[in-house]
């Protein structure tokens, strides 16, 4: 089992590195860790990591936790599993950033048998 950290950009405003990272819905973080990340983990560490999403998760809490269920969404063909705890999905009654332009929360809360990996939900 290898684990792997990714430390963000900097800063936590509107408009930061980190923000665009984290916050932005679409695919992009995901394609970064896997076409940069990964590659230079195997080469430095001297590993070959498994290419089949049922041995990957994508893990975060927090804005972190955003990140990784984004990964899932947009990527189960490279990460099968997701762990993300406690994560700071934006709403409309939440935060936005310029790089988040629809809502999240509500896609998730709204489209379960769209999502193409599984997840928990608690009832609230």
């Amino acid at each position: 089992m290898v684990a792997i950290t990714i430390e963000n950009g900097g800063q936590d405003a509107q408009g930061s590195q980190r923000g665009f990272e984290y916050d932005s819905v679409n695919g992009l973080y995901a394609e970064f860790v896997e076409t940069e990340v990964l590659p230079l983990v195997e080469q430095v560490a001297g590993i070959r990591l498994t290419r089949n999403p049922a041995g990957r998760i994508a893990m975060g809490q927090s804005a972190s936790g955003e990140a990784a269920f984004t990964m899932a969404w947009f990527h189960p063909e490279l990460f099968g599993k997701v762990l993300s705890y406690s994560p700071t999905l934006p709403t409309s009654s939440g935060r936005m950033t310029p790089h988040c332009p629809v809502e999240l929360g509500n896609i998730i809360a709204g489209t379960r048998a769209h999502f193409p990996i599984p997840y928990w939900k608690p009832r609230i």
